[in-house]
């Protein structure tokens, strides 16, 4: 409804992103919550997913960054997926082939750098799923290909820690913060693969989406 979702934990994790890369974002969270509002009217849409893409910019062919010292800054929109209320959508898990490496310093940097993510979403469709589980080396599930995980243990609600190798998602931020709220007792620790088969439940958290419930995970299915 021309809001940004949590726009500031958005900003504070493309900074630390960037800064983790060695540049600055060009831009106050002043600067973007403007260009937001501009692109709301401009393109008539009010309920829209906001992508802004920034690199280090216009550089010699190469790796080597020297010299390239303006970051190119591009925000697009995006049609919002459409969420029926009345019919909750649960999504069926794949673990995938794929393996995370937790130690991995860029692993919880949202960046482009996300082919791992296309295959195994490629690989859990062609299977006939929704989406895959990533399992770290460690053997734990780190996260989705586009979602942080939750699992509910009885009256607990877990999901992996950072140091899984998870992304720091926002709306897993918000997940913790409204349970805190709620008085609901929460833990971030980690979920063997072997266990998937044996907890109460489980969901998955992303800001185009919310929450989703997990209704299948390979051959287990939760109630």
């Amino acid at each position: 409804n021309g809001c940004a979702f949590r726009l500031a934990d958005h900003i504070e994790r493309l900074n630390n992103s960037a800064a983790a890369l060695g540049f600055k974002v060009p831009f106050t969270i002043d600067d973007i919550e403007d260009h937001i509002d501009a692109l709301v009217t401009e393109c008539e849409m009010p309920d829209a997913m906001a992508r802004i893409h920034l690199s280090r910019g216009v550089g010699k062919r190469g790796y080597s960054p020297r010299g390239v010292n303006l970051p190119t800054y591009v925000m697009a929109f995006h049609s919002a997926a459409e969420i029926d209320a009345g019919r909750p959508i649960a999504w069926r898990m794949k673990t995938s082939s794929y393996r995370l490496n937790p130690s991995d310093p860029l692993i919880t940097h949202k960046t482009a750098s996300r082919m791992t993510n296309v295959l195994a979403k490629a690989e859990a469709e062609e299977d006939g799923y929704d989406d895959a589980f990533f399992i770290n080396l460690d053997g734990n599930v780190a996260e989705g290909t586009c979602a942080n995980v939750f699992w509910l243990e009885g009256n607990l609600v877990c999901t992996p820690p950072i140091s899984s190798g998870a992304l720091p998602g926002v709306t897993r931020l918000a997940i913790l913060g409204i349970c805190k709220k709620l008085g609901i007792l929460t833990e971030e620790k980690d979920l063997p693969r072997d266990r998937l088969a044996v907890i109460d439940g489980a969901f998955l958290t992303l800001s185009s989406l919310g929450v989703i419930e997990i209704g299948r995970v390979d051959q287990s299915i939760f109630p």
